[in-house]
């Protein structure tokens, strides 16, 4: 029990340095990109909605989730497996939301 408590703490803070860090790379370059990359899906949310508080929750929640889903699975190889789903299933999301944010043109592969 002690184990996954400590586990969330360090995943709340590394969470925080993360949005911090986000937030100052977007406010750098005045996009979304870092936000997208690191929070897929309280920024869908956020930007494609009215629910800020939502999105923020999400936002705030997504690595706690992470490290509860891998602490919980049981066997070790079995986390090798939830890990990488939860990796390939925030990939999409980040780039489905680039896609989305930034419009086709942004992912063309011809140049004009």
């Amino acid at each position: 029990m002690i184990r996954i408590f400590v586990a969330l703490i360090i995943s709340v803070v590394v969470t925080g340095i993360l949005f911090i860090m986000a937030a100052m790379s977007g406010g750098m370059c005045h996009c979304m990109d870092a936000m997208f990359n690191l929070f897929p899906y309280g920024t869908i949310v956020t930007m494609r909605t009215s629910w800020e508080d939502t999105g923020l929750l999400l936002t705030f929640a997504q690595f706690p989730v992470y490290t509860i889903l891998v602490l919980i699975t049981p066997a070790k190889r079995w986390k090798v497996v939830v890990a990488i789903a939860l990796l390939v299933i925030h990939v999409v999301f980040a780039v489905w939301g680039l896609r989305v944010h930034k419009g086709p043109r942004y992912f063309s592969s011809s140049s004009q």
